[in-house]
């Protein structure tokens, strides 16, 4: 009976979940010059997709709906449609001001060589032993 209700429920949720990848919407209207552009970096990126439905990664119908979707999201930034992501633009600014505040500090740093290692000279007594799962040696 248990196994009927989640054979049930996993059929429910591969249905849902197949039902809830709709097309893109229809790309905008652009200039030749655009046209090209986005035709250029979807070629590359369906060289991508082709790789991995050649080693069997995804479907064809996936594949497919891949290359709709990334045709849809370059028309949309060549277009100028696309929404600008200031966080995203703060995050790479501060990224890029941290790395500069690093370096200053690397560069203004003088150079640290670590002293050599202490070398003591004298008598040593070692005291080890073997039995049949231990070993070891202590040294003074």
């Amino acid at each position: 009976m248990k196994y009927r209700f989640a054979f049930a429920l996993g059929a429910l949720v591969f249905a849902f979940s197949a039902a809830g990848q709709a097309p893109p919407p229809p790309p905008p209207a652009l200039a030749a010059a655009q046209s090209e552009a986005v035709q250029q970096q979807l070629n590359l990126y369906r060289k991508e997709v082709d790789a991995r439905l050649a080693r069997g990664d995804i479907t064809r119908d996936e594949a497919q709906r891949l290359v709709d979707w990334r045709a849809w999201q370059l028309a949309q930034q060549q277009s100028g449609l696309a929404p600008r992501s200031e966080v995203l633009e703060r995050q790479a600014q501060a990224d890029a001001e941290r790395a500069a505040w690093e370096r200053e500090i690397y560069l203004s740093q003088p150079y640290y060589y670590a002293p050599p290692p202490a070398v003591y000279w004298g008598p040593v007594i070692c005291a080890g032993g073997w039995r049949r799962h231990v070993h070891g040696t202590v040294c003074f």
